[in-house]
Order: structure tokens, then C-alpha cells, then sequence
């Protein structure tokens, strides 16, 4: 059994390496456009889980992307969402374990009861949907096709009780 450990990351104190591992593994996933140390450097959050001393992966609490609102055609939304979950991802030989579930978990725990938002492609048996759907996430709005690969994404919710936002 290897040990596994998730190490939590603020952006007041993290280290040079720490992010050039995190853009590595954005680099390495493929599904971020343009990452860098800039995008990781505005995370709340983030977390690394380690497979022994092996990155194997990630998570983040990050500002909004403003223009994923407006393709899912929910741009009146806008002012209810301050933060985004994303980045999250996976090595291979590091799947099935749960270790993105536990990421997600743990990233909300820290965020407590706020309106958070995040995307994912929409296909059958996408794992990363079947996690936020466990952790009270509701896709809304309309499908849009991804600039980096052409699949299409979708919009996740998760509203708190905050006056002005309903559920679907």
C-alpha cells in the first residue's frame, strides 16, 4: 500500500515549486487553456495529493470564469458566483482511488456554505460529473462546445440558501 496524503495549499503561502507542479499537471491534463502560475497564483485554494512523493493530483478553488456563465446562457446569474471549483485532475495510474472525490470534498469543506459554479464535458460515464452531482451540484443552463477539444461542457451549480438563487 502506498501512502497517500492531500496537502492543502492557500495562496498567501504557496512556493515556487509547489505551482510549477500544479501547472505541470494543468499541462499535462490538456483541458485548460493557456495554463500558467498566474491562473494558480489567484486559487483560494488548492490541493496536491501525493502518492507517496509522487504528484498524482489536483484541485482548486478558483475565481469565477465570467464567460462560462454567459455560454451556458446564464449570464444573469452572474453576481451570485464569486468562486469556481476546477482544475481538477487525475493522473491515470492514479484512478479509481477517489482521490478526486476527496479533493472535491475537501475543497468544499473549506469554502463552507457559498454559491460555487464549475464545468466539465458532458459524456457518458464522465466520472468528474457523478462527483459533483454527489457533492449537491446541478447542471444548468445550455451545453457549449469546448474551444480545446470540440466536446461539449456544461454548466454545475451548487446554490447555498442565498435570497435570490433558487435550485432547479
Amino acid at each position: 500500500m502506498k501512502n497517500i496524503r492531500y496537502v492543502k495549499y492557500l495562496k498567501e503561502n504557496i512556493e515556487p515549486a509547489v505551482v510549477k507542479v500544479f501547472v505541470e499537471l494543468l499541462e499535462e491534463q490538456g483541458k485548460v487553456q493557456n495554463p500558467s502560475v498566474k491562473k494558480v497564483l489567484k486559487c483560494k485554494v488548492f490541493y496536491i495529493c501525493y502518492f507517496d512523493d509522487t504528484p498524482a493530483a489536483i484541485g482548486a478553488i478558483k475565481p469565477k470564469t465570467a464567460t462560462t456563465l454567459n455560454k451556458a446562457n446564464m449570464k444573469s446569474m452572474s453576481n451570485e458566483f464569486e468562486w469556481e471549483l476546477g482544475y481538477c485532475y487525475t493522473r491515470i495510474k492514479y484512478r479509481n482511488h477517489g482521490i478526486s472525490s476527496n479533493i472535491v470534498r475537501m475543497l468544499l469543506a473549506d469554502m463552507g456554505k457559498v454559491n460555487l459554479m464549475s464545468s466539465t464535458e458532458i459524456y457518458y460515464d464522465n466520472p468528474m460529473v457523478k462527483i459533483l452531482e454527489k457533492c449537491d451540484f446541478r447542471l444548468w443552463g445550455q451545453p457549449w462546445k469546448s474551444s480545446i477539444n470540440g466536446g461539449l461542457l456544461g454548466l454545475f451549480l451548487r446554490v447555498s440558501n442565498k435570497p435570490g438563487v433558487k435550485a432547479a
